[in-house]
């Protein structure tokens, strides 16, 4: 594991500022400053793609296609957002709830709110993936974001991730038919090619800001 490889930019990470209910890179509006990072040039005329409000896993096909992700709904499972060249995501709200009378021993996967993945093929480019002003909350949420993409620059900018818990002992230590869970509001699961945040808020009852490097590109 060469962690020096794993190249993070902080800007406001884990600051107490205020979240905004849709896109904030419109400072002009006096919601907030500008922020550090503007999303690629020309991101408007992207290639749209709606997240359904199941969510759910989103392959995007072609990996020279530049795609603006839209959550006109508020989306009520996890989500991974597969494949695709640039990628933008501004506005949106993900949440996981557990199920009224539900005492399935759900799976951390299952109670995630994104993953930001590479094309399964291989056929993933060097990219950017810039996500934006999104809320990501719920009952039963058991991790925020995780990232699994080696091609990939991805920018996290002002971004809530409401409180990540695990349900008790035996969700933490994988006991009495449960697998493990160790909550994080960011995890980079499978690395990035770089990291940049600014913004992002958060809380956990277990751990917080989970970086390391399992892949090498």
């Amino acid at each position: 594991m060469m962690l020096s490889r794993l190249v993070v930019v902080f800007a406001a990470a884990l600051s107490a500022v205020a979240f905004p209910t849709g896109s904030v890179w419109a400072s002009n509006q006096g919601v907030l400053p500008p922020l550090t990072w503007a999303p690629p040039e020309g991101y408007e005329n992207y290639v749209p793609y709606t997240i359904p409000s199941k969510g759910g896993t989103i392959n995007l096909p072609c990996s020279q296609t530049d795609y603006l992700i839209k959550a006109p709904q508020m989306i009520t499972q996890p989500v991974m957002v597969r494949g695709g060249r640039n990628v933008v995501w501004i506005g949106g709200h993900i949440r996981i709830d557990r199920p009224d009378g539900c005492q399935a021993k759900t799976a951390p996967i299952a109670r995630r709110g994104l993953m930001i993945a590479d094309a399964p093929d291989g056929s993933s480019v060097h990219r950017e993936v810039h996500i934006e002003g999104l809320l990501i909350d719920g009952d039963d949420l058991a991790e925020g974001i995780n990232t699994r993409c080696i091609m990939a620059q991805v920018t996290i900018q002002n971004v809530h991730v409401a409180l990540v818990r695990i349900r008790g002992c035996d969700d933490r230590d994988g006991t009495n038919g449960y697998r493990i869970s160790h909550p994080d509001i960011i995890q980079t699961w499978g690395s990035q090619r770089g990291l940049r945040i600014d913004g992002l808020t958060g809380a956990s009852n277990y751990q917080g800001v989970f970086l390391k490097e399992d892949l090498r590109d």
